[in-house]
């Protein structure tokens, strides 16, 4: 089976240029209803804050700051020469905005089609034209590389997304139920405690028992998982023990 012509292109800019001309060509439509969000995000308060939830003592470190996944272009500020800043206009701002959600629709599309790499080189490029500013925006493409890392199997980089996205929105259920999944996927000891910790903090933002963006099926699987990992943690725990101790008797001998 042929490929659509952005696969063959080889440079990282150049394949997504390529691919966005020729989707935007096919979806008019759908470009209209990019720029209509574009603006409503403009003309949204900007003292609107993220939706709070109950937090617990967490059993591993706190999330690291939002990480750099992509600085390809920075949006909302600017550096100017020597070092100081400069704050975006309107016009420039939106015209970044228009351009990140126009590469998540791609990315979308991709993921929706198995194309894991390709989607994941779209949100990375989405991540990099979204001014910093719109926080909410930017929590929701690093959602989405969590999800494509996930497809990947790369949890650690799940792992890393996830956390960006908390970053900037605190306490978001479906954020805290990836990276849950992917430190489970990683395994280990100090692993599964962070799934443990996750997976506790989104039954806790439940709101009359649903949690934004996660399913009654998976709650329910949240719920068993609480149940039983803190055996398997124990069971993990004393094998990374045990392995550490013969491996020290096996240096002195």
């Amino acid at each position: 089976m042929s490929l659509p012509l952005p696969f063959f292109k080889t440079k990282f800019e150049d394949r997504h240029i390529v691919e966005q001309k020729f989707y935007m060509a096919k979806h008019n439509e759908e470009n209209r209803d990019i720029k209509l969000f574009a603006n409503e995000v403009h003309e949204r308060p900007s003292n609107s804050e993220p939706v709070k939830t109950t937090t617990m003592p967490s059993l591993v470190t706190t999330p690291p700051r939002e990480p750099g996944v992509a600085s390809v272009e920075k949006g909302g500020r600017n550096k100017k020469k020597g070092g100081r800043e400069r704050v975006l206009s309107k016009e420039e701002e939106q015209r970044l905005l228009f351009e990140s959600a126009s590469y998540r629709l791609n990315g979308n599309r991709l993921f929706n089609t198995s194309y894991y790499l390709a989607a994941l080189d779209a949100y990375f490029l989405a991540l990099s034209r979204c001014p910093q500013t719109l926080k909410l925006e930017r929590a929701t493409i690093y959602h989405n590389i969590a999800a494509t890392q996930m497809k990947l199997r790369n949890y650690d980089e799940a792992v890393k997304a996830a956390s960006g996205a908390l970053s900037l929105r605190p306490g978001w259920g479906k954020a805290l139920y990836r990276r849950a999944k992917a430190r489970e996927g990683m395994g280990g000891w100090a692993g599964l405690v962070g799934a443990y910790d996750d997976y506790v903090q989104v039954l806790e933002g439940a709101v009359d028992g649903v949690v934004e963006g996660v399913g009654k099926g998976e709650l329910e699987a949240v719920r068993e998982k609480i149940r039983w990992l803190p055996d398997r943690i124990k069971t993990v725990r004393e094998k990374e023990v045990e392995g550490v101790v013969g491996m020290i008797g096996g240096l002195k001998t």
